[in-house]
């Protein structure tokens, strides 16, 4: 069960943004880059057809590496799609399952976190060694837990 638990997260991070860097191993581990862009199409993206809208730096990354033509976001709304995508949980048995605010002890109100020991992407990747990034732009503010369970 675990083993198909991390075959299920790793296709996850390969199917929808991290970014992680490779760290000084015996093996050569592929760098992983996952670009996630809500409202962003297939044939947004000159490397996938789009001849108007210029997007040399991604077609430069496409071209040299792997491009998917399949993926399906993991929900209708961005919250619970991340869940999806970092934990490999389909929405009946994901934590998050819509974009609720929690209030932090600041009154200010937060994404909801994930719950403490939720297994992630990033947390499958330490395990080989990866060194794990995350580079976003947040329109609601992140408590500090949330930022380091994202990495």
């Amino acid at each position: 069960m675990k083993k198909t638990r991390k075959i299920l997260f790793s296709a996850a991070l390969l199917s929808s943004g991290f970014t992680m860097a490779q760290t000084t191993t015996a093996e050569k581990s592929p760098n992983v880059i996952y670009i996630m862009a809500d409202d962003l199409g297939i044939g947004d993206l000159g490397c996938y057809g789009q001849r108007q809208i210029k997007t040399p730096n991604i077609d430069g990354i496409a071209q040299n590496g792997m491009k998917f033509m399949q993926h399906y976001s993991g929900s209708t709304v961005s919250a619970p799609s991340r869940c999806a995508l970092i934990t490999g949980k389909h929405m009946g048995h994901a934590a998050i399952r819509g974009n609720a605010k929690v209030a932090g002890s600041d009154g200010l109100l937060y994404e909801t976190p994930l719950p403490a020991g939720e297994v992630t992407v990033a947390d499958i990747f330490k395990t080989k060694n990866y060194q794990e990034g995350i580079s976003c732009n947040m329109k609601e503010p992140f408590t500090d837990h949330q930022v380091k369970q994202a990495v």
